[in-house]
This record gives structure tokens, sequence and C-alpha cells, in this order.
């Protein structure tokens, strides 16, 4: 055949997608969209600090010093310190017990809210408690008229090494749009027993409803054991599904390419 009557160059057809990858593009749609119909959540901003996901599943045994009552009612800082001690242990990342400051094991112990500590502080801690970390803070600040507010402070330290594991400092506002909606999303799939999801403004004026809520949030900003080994096991697998999908579209586009030039 002469170049004047050779037929001019189609490429062929692109194979269409298989099953399997159009269902993880509709999946990756849905999730990243959140779907069309139901009103999304907006999603919580705490002002925490983590090291790592692999400093908190090393530990073992946690005491957690329940939180300082010097700018709140006794009983709020001890609702709030069972709150956040149930919505941790939730998160099956370590065993931990709760203390007050004042029990014989902890009483005569340097537990200062944010100021760093010397190895043989740390040591004594540590000899004393009989333990990996230790966990302690305070209610930083609460105000249950014109508005429902708490504060917490609250940090994790390793007590091999001094190091912050992990930290929340924030302030919830039950005024705030923001934090209204996720009130509610919370009193919907969290407080199933026992409570009416409509009458979700009970966390709005009930400190004990409200204290859950925030020990629900702060707690969420640590990994959970499960969702930790699940991507393990992902990345164990091949990596990410998002780089799985990049690799895939290199080789399809290599193929069409080396097609072309055999033309």
């Amino acid at each position: 055949m002469t170049p004047a009557n050779r037929e001019p160059f189609r490429p062929a057809a692109a194979k269409p997608l298989s099953r399997t990858c159009v269902a993880i593009v509709l999946l990756l749609t849905v999730y990243l969209t959140g779907g069309c119909a139901e009103k999304s959540i907006p999603p919580a901003r705490i002002a925490h600090y983590l090291r790592s996901t692999k400093s908190v599943l090393g530990l073992g045994r946690v005491v957690f010093v329940a939180l300082d009552d010097r700018k709140c009612p006794q009983r709020i800082a001890a609702g709030m310190s069972d709150a956040l001690a149930g919505a941790i242990q939730r998160r099956k990342l370590f065993h931990i017990d709760t203390l007050v400051a004042s029990d014989a094991a902890c009483k005569d112990l340097p537990f200062r809210s944010r100021e760093a500590y010397s190895m043989k502080e740390l040591a004594e801690i540590r000899d004393a408690l009989r333990c990996d970390a230790v966990m302690f803070g305070s209610v930083t600040h609460f105000q249950t008229y014109p508005r429902m507010q708490i504060g917490i402070y609250v940090r994790l330290l390793d007590l091999k090494n001094g190091k912050l594991i992990w930290a929340v400092d924030h302030t919830w506002d039950s005024t705030d749009s923001q934090t209204e909606a996720r009130i509610k999303d919370f009193f919907e799939t969290q407080m199933r027993s026992g409570y009416d999801p409509a009458q979700w403004q009970l966390g709005l004026m009930s400190p004990k409803v409200f204290q859950k809520f925030i020990a629900f949030e702060a707690a969420n900003t640590l990994p959970s054991r499960e969702g930790a080994e699940q991507l393990r096991r992902a990345r164990r697998r091949g990596g990410s599904l998002l780089g799985m999908l990049k690799s895939a579209g290199r080789r399809r586009f290599q193929r069409i390419l080396t097609k072309r030039s055999s033309c």
C-alpha cells in the first residue's frame, strides 16, 4: 500500500471499564460528596495534637487523673472526666484507669496542667502509677447562662520519654450553628438508648448531655484501633486506593500509546 492510499489512523476503541472500577468510582463519589439528598454535617474542627497513630497503639495501661475542678463545680469536672474516660475507652486503643487527684496513689505526684516535666518527675509518676502513660488536665471554662459553654484541656504524656502523645485544648459553645448541627447528629446517632431523637435540644441545655457530646468529639480526635488496623491491612495489600487507581490509569494510557506507535 502506497502512502497516498494509506487509510487514516483510527485509534482502537477503548475497552469499557470493568464493573469493579465503576463500583469504586461510584463509591468514591458518594463518599466524597456525602450524597446529594442528605444535608451534610459540618466537620468538627477541634483544637488538638496527635503525635502519631503508632505512638497511641503502642500504649498498654494509661492512668487518667480526673480533670482539675478549680474553674468549675466539682460535679462538672467529675462528670466530664467520666464521660471522657468512657469515650476514649470505646476507641479500644489502650486500657484506661481513672483516679482522682486526692487518691493515695497520686496525691503527692507533681501534676501540672501545661508545664514540662523532668525525667526524675516522670520516673516518680511511672513508679507510683505503674503505667505507660498518664492523662490529665482541667476544665478550663464552664458557663450555663445565657448559653452553654464548656472548655477542656487534656493531654496524654508518655512516661518513658516525656513526649506529648495527644492533647485537646478546646471550648465548645452551644450557640454556634455548626456545633448545634453536630449536637443534633450526635443525639440522633449516639444517644439512642433512653432518649427520643426529636429531643436533641437537650444537648443545648443539659450539662450532662453536653458533656457526653464533648467527650465524643474529643475522643474522636484519636484514631480507633479498628480503623488503624484496616489502614495497615490496606497498605499491606498494595497501597492506598488512590494510588492503585493512578497506577491502573498509567498502565491503560501506556497501552494506548503503544498501540498507536505500532500502527
